[in-house]
């Protein structure tokens, strides 16, 4: 399936033991994602967290404690929508 962003509008209580604070970091960023079922989507986890540092660098350090290399978070239509492509300004690099 073709990769496509979606931003996370909410996030309904899921089952597991994150913190609130930490799942609601979620809320607001946009992600690239691939749909793996209708309204399921597929975001590579590194990728999220390397995103989410931008804002919440707390939740993000959670997160690589909790993900590896090749693990994906999985988003529902319950809690995010398809957008169009951010447009990221990247900030080069100081060596």
């Amino acid at each position: 399936m073709d990769r496509m962003h979606i931003e996370i509008t909410g996030m309904p209580k899921p089952e597991g033991d994150e913190p609130d604070e930490i799942r609601q970091a979620w809320v607001g960023e946009v992600l690239p994602a691939k749909m793996s079922f209708p309204g399921v989507f597929e975001v590579d986890a590194m990728d999220a967290i390397d995103i989410l540092e931008f804002s919440s660098p707390e939740a993000a350090g959670h997160w690589k404690k909790e993900k590896k290399p090749g693990d994906v978070f999985i988003f529902t239509w319950l809690c995010c929508e398809v957008v169009a492509a951010p447009d990221y300004k990247r900030v080069p690099s100081i060596p």
